[in-house]
């Protein structure tokens, strides 16, 4: 009983830290908007010829293709659309010309013919919208996509041996057309916001602190200001070509609005030290260290910061559809003086369709929550019940994962997942059923520690188990188990290192050794 009360004092103590107010709760996705459309078009030729002994090969090659793209979003912390749409067509030509004289009485020549069509479409949607105060919102999305090919070609073999004359024709056709589209709606209570903008202020804040480039604190408007242009200023990578500059022009002039910055602002050092991964030793060469919004992750090796929860029903669907045609055509001819000997022509034609339709729905639970600034506590839950011919189904994923990162030094991570899934099907036409019934569980943990320089160490382990048992009407029932495990370990370690360029760069040396133990 005393520990019972024990440990009930001490989750009452810490849940209200847990769950008070902070940065990244109080986080906001500022109102903005953004459009393109653009497109691209481009074209090559090319023709060769060449003349061997008794043989000349004359080559041909045109091709084309075009883009076009279009992109509009609005965003803002009540409602998000966003649609993206992309159409591709390429074409081209190719010719073979060949003729072969290997003596006065002999000719042999061959023409082959190819012309090839390709069309692609993608489009993409989704919306976010909450209504109220309270956190009832709706999300919904959808993605469709199609490729088209077609393809046409056709050999003409000839060959005349004194009198003797034979040919063989052949004529190839194929029409390939694939599409597929997705759709999901999802209703709930509760809200997940991306409050990774938030960590990377701190960040940068902490970078350009120690760099003495800021004179004070920045002001916690300061900070939330510049948490919603790491937002906002993804408008940047979709209408420029080149964003970064602008990007940080915006970081540079918030900071001198603070009055935070020094007097000179922000120099190449200061401006390449900010834009250096939280994690990573290796560094970006040439101006790409420079990152633009929309790779933020990339660059930082951004630490995702989710924060709040989510409960609701998920509806999910899915169409694929594949359709295939080939025809052949054939001719051969032999003829001697004139006279034709053989003459044969045969065609085939093949069609194959296939389609697939998917449609699940299922209750979806989110936990976010970052613990102060180095953890981070995710959890998701999601059992999704298929509707199709399954008499009785379930499919069901949760996973846990804490993650510790100390930017430019630590990154810990340990993770649990589960996976259940049944699925049983019923052919009563044809007196069949299968069932699948199978589950694994699977933990990692993984370590990084890094010193600039001088020590990259990287430490992996991970655990898997899991077991199959398949049913099949007119088979003996069968059950397999696996399990697997895996280490890794890797360490990198410069041992010796001095550059020296007397009277034009100060000597360097590598910083002092720092083990984490």
């Amino acid at each position: 009983m005393v520990r019972r009360l024990l440990a009930l004092t001490c989750v009452m103590c810490i849940l209200p830290h847990v769950l008070k107010a902070d940065g990244f709760a109080d986080f906001r996705i500022p109102k903005h908007k953004v459009y393109n459309l653009g497109g691209r078009l481009t074209g090559w030729a090319e023709n060769d010829y060449r003349d061997y002994q008794s043989e000349r090969v004359r080559t041909s090659y045109e091709v084309s293709n075009g883009v076009l793209w279009g992109r509009w979003l609005y965003d803002s912390d009540p409602l998000r659309a966003d649609l993206t749409l992309y159409l591709y067509g390429s074409g081209d030509l190719r010719s073979w010309r060949s003729k072969n004289t290997p003596d006065d009485t002999t000719v042999s020549q061959l023409k082959t013919n190819w012309q090839d069509l390709s069309e692609s479409w993608r489009l993409q949607a989704s919306t976010r919208y909450y209504p109220f105060p309270v956190p009832v919102g709706l999300t919904a999305g959808t993605g469709a996509q199609g490729s088209y090919a077609q393809g046409w070609s056709s050999q003409y073999w000839k060959s005349t041996q004194g009198a003797h004359l034979s040919t063989n024709r052949q004529d190839h056709e194929a029409f390939i057309f694939d599409y597929n589209i997705t759709a999901n709606v999802g209703l709930g209570v509760g809200r997940v916001r991306d409050a990774s903008p938030v960590y990377d202020i701190y960040v940068l804040e902490k970078r350009l602190r120690d760099l003495g480039v800021l004179t004070r604190e920045l002001k916690p408007e300061t900070r939330r200001r510049l948490a919603q242009v790491w937002v906002a200023g993804t408008d940047h990578t979709i209408i420029r070509d080149r964003p970064h500059k602008y990007f940080w022009q915006d970081v540079e002039r918030i900071l001198r609005e603070d009055g935070a910055l020094r007097e000179e602002g922000l120099d190449a050092y200061s401006a390449y030290r900010i834009a250096e991964s939280y994690r990573s030793g290796s560094s970006w060469v040439g101006p790409g260290v420079w990152p633009s919004p929309r790779s933020l992750s990339e660059a930082f090796g951004r630490f995702r910061r989710d924060c709040g929860w989510f409960a609701g029903l998920v509806v999910e669907g899915q169409h694929e559809h594949h359709i295939e045609r080939r025809f052949t055509r054939a001719r051969e001819q032999e003829a001697d003086s004139g006279v034709y000997s053989l003459d044969t022509s045969h065609s085939a034609s093949a069609r194959i369709e296939n389609f697939d339709d998917d449609f699940l729905f299922g209750p979806q639970l989110e936990f976010h929550r970052p613990l102060g600034w180095p953890l981070q506590l995710d959890a998701v839950s999601t059992i999704f019940l298929p509707q199709d011919n399954m008499a009785h189904a379930i499919r069901a994923t949760t996973s846990v994962k804490l993650t510790y990162l100390v930017a430019d030094r630590w990154v810990a991570s340990g993770t649990v997942q589960h996976q259940r899934l049944i699925e049983e099907y019923s052919y009563p036409r044809y007196d069949r059923r299968e069932r699948t019934d199978s589950w694994t569980v699977s933990v990692g943990a993984n370590v990084q520690y890094f010193v600039e320089d001088r020590l990259s160490l990287a430490l992996s382990l991970s655990h898997s188990q899991g077991r199959t048992a398949y049913e099949h009407t007119g088979y003996d029932p069968t059950v397999s188990y696996t399990r697997s495990n895996m280490a890794m370990l890797g360490i990198s370690y410069d041992f010796l290192g001095v550059m020296e360029a007397p009277g034009l760069i100060p000597r360097a040396t590598l910083p002092p050794v720092a083990w984490p133990f």
